[in-house]
């Protein structure tokens, strides 16, 4: 995952990137494993920039 943080903030040094994230901390039922990798886009247009890189990385990602 350290790979996949490195060449996101490459791209994106702005973007807020949290890795080893308990769901717990996300969800109201405060239960749940750990997320590996999460960004914060700071507004739409970051958001489908990261989405375009993603996908053309062919990179798995959940919108949360």
């Amino acid at each position: 995952m350290a790979s996949l943080k490195k060449r996101i903030s490459a791209v994106f040094p702005e973007l807020c990137l949290r890795e080893d994230l308990p769901y717990r901390e996300l969800t109201t039922l405060g239960v749940g494993t750990v997320l590996p990798l999460m960004a914060e886009p700071a507004d739409d247009r970051q958001l489908q920039r990261l989405l375009k890189l993603l996908n053309s990385g062919n990179i798995p990602f959940f919108v949360f």
